[in-house]
């Protein structure tokens, strides 16, 4: 029933497709013990490797259609992979025998296979994005609280150097049922020895390493 996996012209198409099952157990039992493998790959990876182009330019419209910068590297190889090897087989198997056509050479198919697949690719990592968990707080820019209204919620008077920790709630969007939550610590800009947990305060700069200077409303 599966003999067409295992033909010499199917072989590439097989191999991806058995890489890309495997990429996916690893994933699933990386995750049920806790710790993401595309998460770890990530981390991994330098700090810029983030790509941002501009979408008014080809290239970076481009890369957005493919949704590079937008999903984890992982799960663009996964897409990529799913792609490619369900369209080389899909050919071959299905849609040549209908012109009754032979199937394509190795090197033939894989590179007419790795054009058509770029079509599916596209919808599949459109899929993926969709489907996937939004974090929308690791890229936020914490100098952006600067002016926000916060509330205190730990500190008082005996704390060192007049810490205290502050809530502070950003509206993403102006909407106000998509609210991001921020706990920064805050130090007060005045004299004012008085600390207290209670009242509204105004972030007024930041300090860095997380820290805000603060007046009460």
């Amino acid at each position: 029933m599966f003999d067409f996996l295992f033909v010499h012209e199917n072989a590439v198409y097989s191999i991806v497709f058995t890489v890309m099952v495997m990429i996916g157990l690893l994933e699933l039992l990386s995750i049920l013990i806790g710790q993401s493998m595309s998460g770890l790959l990530d981390n991994l990876l330098p700090d810029g490797h983030h790509i941002h182009l501009d979408s008014d330019t080809d290239v970076g419209a481009l890369f957005n259609w493919f949704y590079v910068g937008k999903l984890p590297f992982l799960m663009l190889l996964v897409s990529w992979m799913m792609s490619f090897s369900a369209t080389g087989l899909l050919l071959n198997e299905v849609i040549l025998p209908l012109f009754s056509m032979n199937r394509m050479s190795m090197g033939i198919g894989v590179l007419v296979t790795g054009l058509i697949c770029l079509i599916p690719f596209h919808f599949i990592a459109s899929f993926v994005h969709f489907i996937m968990p939004k974090d929308e707080t690791t890229a936020f820019n914490l100098e952006e609280l600067v002016d926000h209204t916060g509330v205190i919620v730990i500190g008082g008077s005996n704390d060192e150097n007049h810490h205290v920790q502050i809530k502070v709630q950003v509206y993403i969007d102006g909407k106000r049922e998509k609210v991001q939550t921020h706990y920064v610590m805050g130090i007060l800009s005045n004299e004012n020895k008085t600390i207290n947990d209670k009242g509204e305060v105004l972030l007024l700069d930041y300090l860095g390493n997380g820290v805000f200077s603060y007046r009460y409303k």
